[in-house]
């Protein structure tokens, strides 16, 4: 075994150090996987992923030293990494909103006019009945939205809550962000056109309209020559999701979800992915752009990912955009061609890519938690499919289960009681079914008041053979894991019971679970929504 581990790190860095090699770097950062303990030393090393900064000329001893120890796992050196670049970018500055105008009863942004994705399905098959939807949305909670980008500046549309330079290249990190007072020369404003989609101020009368109400916390990774680190990344989403990193001040409070639009060559890296679990078990919703380089998603990171919801884009007519990766791990579709965006104050332009793709759908993830804010992405992603219309061109072996997101299909489904994607409710909720008449008999030993049901086929987890589905329980305050739970409930079955609900003090998640060795395949739950499955109405 620890041959083959041997073997499986040496592979892995193979392509790795010679990137670094040809990269010329005065010191390299190691990120290296601590898997056990030396016998009699049980403090050696912290078990997780951890990083280590060497000089180059100490590199090779530093890998040696690192693959002969047992008690290290992966040894992963950090990918360089761009922002996905607009496909295109047609500027329309200055404003021509007077030549576009279009009257509305619902936001008075007068370049509303411009912005496609506010329009009916039945004017642009690939647009998202916005305007008709945005009504029915509950936008009086301002929600948090994390952005993992660069070419961060204020606008007269849109201002930063917060935000920090994670970026360890150029002068290094720290509390400045904004790319206009890092580097004034620089022209780069990707992260200020991904921001204003979802989030630039509506019915104020000034520019644009954003779909969510959402204040918006800048995590610049980029340097201007549009470059990052894979470990700056993942030091982002931790920041954003409230852990401590170094260099940088604290953020006030965790976002609610977390937008990417960037992308890597390769698999997920393992401390990237490390850094994912950390926020989703604490909630927080994860969404990546797909990339715009007409492949499949499977070699392309953070699309690869685990746990995050990955977009691709279509155009205004339906049909899937010629650029767009595409493949299994790619959710849903959103507007992605010409979309209106605004890069300053009175500066706009038409742009196109999945990068403008992710965030619209991430407004939605937005709206979705304002209404249920222990949605996570099994939950986000169920509504988002179940509020899709087709799409009407593209590579059909690979969307037909998936199509473009419909802002108004998926309002009506998280207003109705009863929604698609909801997997837990009470058990009597479905009184025509035979085994919830069998719950009902005498002698059973069953709390009907607090008796509730988990609907396996309505989280979209398929559970293999061998393997059972787990309910447990999380004490409230602790990170959503496996590890933190206690099991109330399991089966083979697409159906368990849970009996005796706390949701004042636990949530409540589910798991799937080898049978024998109990090993299971994610290490975070997936949210069963007590706290809104909860109701007296069956009580005496």
């Amino acid at each position: 075994m620890t041959n083959l581990l041997l073997t499986l790190k040496r592979t892995a860095l193979g392509a790795a150090l010679i990137a670094a090699s040809s990269s010329a770097l005065a010191s390299i950062t190691i990120t290296y996987e601590v898997i056990g303990q030396p016998e009699g030393e049980a403090h050696a090393h912290t078990p997780g992923w951890q990083t280590r900064t060497v000089e180059e000329e100490n590199l090779q001893s530093i890998l040696s030293e690192l693959r002969s120890d047992p008690t290290i796992g992966r040894i992963e050196i950090p990918v360089t990494v761009t922002p996905i670049r607009p496909y295109s970018e047609e500027s329309v500055y200055p404003s021509v909103h007077a030549a576009d105008a279009r009257s509305s009863a619902v936001v008075n942004d007068p370049e509303l006019g411009q912005q496609k994705v506010w329009r009916s399905v039945s004017e642009h098959a690939g647009s998202m009945s916005t305007e008709q939807a945005i009504e029915l949305y509950d936008r009086t909670k301002t929600m948090n939205l994390g952005l993992v980008d660069g070419g961060f500046v204020e606008t007269n549309d849109m201002s930063y809550v917060a935000g920090a330079n994670l970026s360890s290249r150029g002068s290094g990190r720290g509390a400045e962000f904004r790319e206009n007072i890092l580097n004034p020369t620089c022209t780069d404003r990707h992260g200020t056109l991904v921001g204003h989609l979802p989030a630039a101020k509506s019915n104020n009368g000034i520019g644009m309209a954003g779909i969510a109400n959402a204040d918006v916390y800048a995590a610049r990774v980029f340097d201007c020559g549009g470059t990052a680190s894979s470990t700056d990344i993942a030091d982002a989403v931790k920041w954003l999701g409230g852990y401590t990193v170094d260099g940088v001040p604290d953020i006030p409070e965790p976002v609610d979800v977390i937008n990417m639009s960037l992308s890597g060559a390769s698999a997920c890296p393992g401390y990237l992915q490390d850094a994912l679990n950390k926020v989703r078990a604490r909630g927080i919703v994860v969404l990546a752009a797909a990339g715009n380089d007409n492949r499949d998603t499977e070699s392309v990171f953070p699309a690869n990912c685990d746990g995050v919801i990955t977009v691709g884009a279509n155009d205004f007519e339906g049909a899937e955009a010629s650029f767009s990766n595409y493949g299994k791990e790619v959710d849903v579709y959103a507007p992605g061609v010409s979309v209106f965006s605004m890069r300053g104050t009175n500066s706009y332009v038409k742009v196109s890519g999945t990068s403008f793709s992710a965030p619209i759908a991430a407004a939605h993830a937005l709206l979705i938690k304002a209404v249920e804010p222990s949605a996570d992405e099994h939950t986000i992603i169920q509504l988002m499919q179940a509020s899709l219309n087709p799409i009407t061109a593209g590579r059909r072996e690979t969307i037909d289960n998936f199509g473009i997101l419909d802002s108004l299909k998926l309002a009506r489904a998280i207003q109705s009681d009863s929604y698609s994607a909801r997997p837990l409710t009470h058990a009597l909720l479905h009184e025509d079914r035979t085994n919830t008449l069998a719950y009902t008999q005498p002698g059973t030993g069953l709390d009907l008041c607090n008796l509730y049901e988990v609907d396996t086929t309505k989280i979209g987890v398929e559970r293999p053979d061998g393997y059972v589905y787990k309910a447990m329980s999380v004490p409230l305050g602790q990170d959503f894991l496996v590890a933190n739970g206690t099991e109330v409930s399991q089966s083979r079955g697409t159906r368990l019971l849970l009996d005796g609900l706390t949701s004042d003090t636990h949530q409540y998640g589910l798991a799937v679970c080898a049978e024998v060795t109990g090993e299971c395949t994610s290490d975070i739950l997936i949210n069963l929504n007590a706290e809104q499955a909860q109701t007296d109405a069956f009580c005496p």
